[in-house]
C-alpha cells in the first residue's frame, strides 16, 4: 500500500460524505475479519489443547455440528423476515 503526501491547496477535493461512508464500511468490514479471525485462533487453540487424536476428531465433530446448527438457525431467522417482491 502506497501513502501519499498530502498537499495544499488540494488539486481534487474530496466529498466528505463518501470518505464517510467508505470509512464505515472499512471498519465494519475489519470487524468482520477481526471477529472470524478471534473465533478461527480459538477453535485452533481448543483442538492443540486436546491430549490425543481422537479426542481432536470428537471436538471437531462438536465444532461442526454446533456450526451447522447456527447456520440453520440464522437461515430460518432471514427467511421469516423475507418479504415477497
Amino acid at each position: 500500500m502506497s501513502t501519499t503526501r498530502a498537499h495544499w491547496p488540494v488539486n481534487t477535493p474530496v466529498d466528505l460524505d463518501e470518505a464517510d461512508q467508505q470509512g464505515a464500511q472499512h471498519l465494519r468490514l475489519a470487524k468482520e475479519r477481526a471477529r472470524c479471525q478471534i473465533i478461527k485462533d480459538s477453535v485452533r487453540e481448543h483442538l492443540r489443547e486436546q491430549p490425543s487424536p481422537w479426542a481432536v476428531r470428537a471436538v471437531l465433530r462438536l465444532y461442526t455440528d454446533d456450526f451447522h446448527r447456527y447456520a440453520a438457525d440464522a437461515i430460518t431467522a432471514l427467511n421469516s423476515t423475507e418479504t415477497p417482491q
